[in-house]
C-alpha cells in the first residue's frame, strides 16, 4: 500500500519591487544636482565696439594703402596691378604721404601663404606698422569689397 502526498502547487505570481529602482533613481537625481551646482560653465566675453564709441566719422579713417592678393598670386596697390619686387617702393610712397595710417591686406581664401608671408615682409619694410587683414571669397575682382 502505497500513501500518496499530493502536495498543493501555490502558483506564486511575480512581484515587482520598486523601491530599489527608485533608491537608485533618488541616488542618481542627487549625484546629478550636486554636479550641476559646482560646475561653471565657461563662456566666452567678447566685446563689440559700437559707433558710439568708436569715433566719429572723422577720426574712422579708410586705409591709406589697400594691398590685395589674389588666388592666382597676383598683387594689387590700390587698385593697380604690381610686382612683388615693386611693392615696397610703391607702399613706402603712399605711407609716407598719410604716415599712421593703416595698411589693408586683402587675400581670396585660395591665396597662398607664402605669397601672404612675403607681401607682408613688403609692407612691413616699407614701413608699415599698422597691417589689417581681411579675407574674401574666391572670385571677387580686386576692385570689389
Amino acid at each position: 500500500m502505497s500513501i500518496r502526498v499530493y502536495r498543493r502547487r501555490e502558483m506564486e505570481e511575480p512581484v515587482f519591487d520598486f523601491t530599489p529602482l527608485v533608491g537608485m533613481g533618488l541616488i542618481l537625481l542627487t549625484f546629478f544636482a550636486m554636479r550641476l551646482n559646482f560646475t561653471a560653465e565657461a563662456r566666452v566675453h567678447s566685446l563689440k565696439p559700437s559707433l558710439a564709441t568708436s569715433g566719429t566719422a572723422k577720426e574712422r579713417r579708410p586705409p591709406a594703402v589697400r594691398v590685395t592678393v589674389t588666388g592666382a598670386g597676383t598683387i594689387h596697390l590700390s587698385g593697380r596691378r604690381i610686382e612683388l619686387n615693386g611693392l615696397q617702393p610703391a607702399a613706402s610712397r603712399l605711407i609716407l604721404e598719410s604716415p599712421g595710417a593703416p595698411v589693408l591686406l586683402v587675400a581670396d581664401e585660395t591665396a597662398r601663404a607664402a605669397v601672404l608671408s612675403r607681401v607682408i615682409d613688403q609692407l612691413k619694410l616699407a614701413g608699415a606698422s599698422d597691417i589689417g587683414f581681411s579675407t574674401r571669397p574666391e572670385g571677387m575682382s580686386h576692385g570689389d569689397g
